[in-house]
Parts: structure tokens; sequence; C-alpha cells
């Protein structure tokens, strides 16, 4: 009883404008944590996604290195078989240099390093 009649004095003897900061501050306390903590999960997964968009940016520039790679091989095959000349396998060779080239010098490449 002794405790809730001091409580009672000091609630009657505070003006509006106390009580109101009184109810007020807490939930301000609240709300700014939920948001700092709102923005760090929303950071986090911001990271997340970038490091997912650098790995498909890499596995595409292997896929087209790949791609080439295997033309490559077909144009080889239709060379040894007559079904091609030389100068269309030299052009599919030079094909893949490019790509291999621009595969090794392209920024998503960069990036991951």
């Amino acid at each position: 009883m002794q405790l809730n009649t001091r409580l009672n004095a000091v609630m009657n003897s505070m003006s509006l404008k106390q009580k109101i900061l009184l109810f007020l501050i807490p939930l301000l306390f609240i709300l700014t944590v939920s948001s700092g903590y709102q923005m760090f999960l929303n950071f986090k997964v911001w990271k997340q996604s970038e490091g997912l968009n650098v790995s498909v940016d890499y596995l595409s520039a292997i896929s087209k290195v790949v791609h080439n790679i295997q033309n490559e091989r077909g144009a080889s095959v239709q060379y040894i078989t007559k079904a091609a000349t030389k100068e269309e396998l030299e052009k599919q060779r030079n094909s893949l240099n490019e790509a291999l080239k621009n595969s090794i010098t392209s920024s998503h490449c960069e990036r991951v390093k």
C-alpha cells in the first residue's frame, strides 16, 4: 500500500507534459530499436543478394566459355571428317579465344576476386 500511495503522489505532482513524455519515451525507444534491427536485417539480405548476383554473373561467363568450347569441338570433328574447312575451324577457335578473353577480363569476374 505504501508503494501505491507513493506512486500516486509522484504522478499527481507531475505535469501533463511530463506524464505524456513518461509514456512516449519508452515507446519511442522501442520503435527506434525495432527499426534499427529491421534495417540490419534488410542490409544482411541485400549483402547476400549481392553475393548471389556476383555468382550468377560468374556462372554466366563460364557457361559462355563452355558453349564456345563445345562449338569448337564440333568444328574440329567436322574438319577431321572433311565437313568443314580450316577457315571455319579457325573462325571458331578465334571465337573461343575471344570468349575466354572476355570472361577473364570482365568486371563481374573481377568482383569475385
